[in-house]
């Protein structure tokens, strides 16, 4: 896939997914021109995550707090799916003891990305 047509489908996701694909689709295009590779930033955001710095406005947990709780329904609707998924409760990975809300706006940012690349077609 192209930049052309991967930043068509960010701007349909941001236009219609829900309000945290939304953000995570609009950090992804406008971060395109920073890629020669348009997969680059995934690519980056999955080999670091947002405990590298990587998404600037995840750096301070003061900061992570807030966005968990502007998205807090829809973080808290992916928690659901996940433990669903992994048969057990999400608290369980966060192995450093690091502050609840911050954890859940990575964890939420991170899936919410991988899921997006997934549902595109970028492989990562």
């Amino acid at each position: 896939m192209n930049k052309t047509q991967l930043r068509e489908r960010l701007t349909e996701i941001a236009r219609n997914g829900n309000r945290l694909e939304a953000d995570v689709a609009r950090d992804w295009k406008k971060a395109l021109p920073d890629y020669e590779d348009g997969t680059g930033w995934i690519a980056d955001l999955m080999r670091g995550g947002c405990a590298s710095g990587f998404v600037g406005k995840l750096v301070y947990t003061s900061d992570a707090r807030k966005y968990y709780d502007k998205y807090y329904y829809e973080i808290e609707e992916l928690i659901s799916e996940i433990e669903e998924e992994i048969g057990e409760k999400v608290e369980s990975l966060n192995k450093d003891g690091m502050d609840r809300k911050n954890f859940l706006a990575w964890l939420g940012y991170e899936e919410t990305a991988r899921r997006i690349a997934y549902k595109i077609g970028v492989e990562i």
